[in-house]
């Protein structure tokens, strides 16, 4: 039972300590925690799920407070759209109706995030003359999860002036 307690206490402070670098969800705390047990060849799941469930008592976990704060993120300092948000959520362990909640919730303006790319990105008019720099540009702005019909949209708005 000692040891038990103090291989609880090795996980949760190595908890804390990971939690204090970065924020993480669930899903990637559990993981690490796994790694941690395996790599210290100590067992127990039941050591992980108190380690959660007192991470989650603290309220140092939050997967739909996560998901709202990365969301609010990428909107305002690296532009994704709803498609890539949705994909690297899931990819963090975020449940589906919660991306669903989050996305649906909030105001995503696509196309405004789309013109502001081509603003920084400096995709001038007289470069994007020809078919084959403005597929480059359809190119980059679907990489960054747009929608099709957004990008095009947006595309022809700057490109296609007369």
């Amino acid at each position: 039972m000692l040891n038990e307690n103090s291989d609880y206490e090795r996980l949760l402070n190595y908890a804390f300590w990971l939690i204090s670098r970065r924020r993480y969800t669930c899903f990637e705390i559990n993981k690490k925690l796994r790694q941690f047990l395996k790599k210290h060849k100590l067992e127990g799941e039941s050591l992980i799920e108190n380690v959660l469930n007192r991470l989650l008592e603290l309220k140092y976990l939050d997967d739909q407070q996560y998901a709202q704060d990365y969301v609010s993120d990428r909107i305002k300092f690296r532009p994704r759209g709803k498609f890539l948000m949705k994909k690297e959520l899931k990819s963090k362990g975020i449940a589906p109706e919660i991306i669903s909640a989050i996305l649906n919730h909030i105001d995503v303006d696509e196309f405004g995030m789309v013109l502001e790319l081509l603003k920084k990105k400096r995709f001038h008019v007289d470069s994007v003359s020809s078919p084959k720099e403005k597929a480059k540009v359809y190119r980059f702005l679907a990489s960054k999860g747009f929608d099709k019909e957004i990008i095009y949209k947006a595309v022809e708005s700057q490109y296609n002036r007369n």
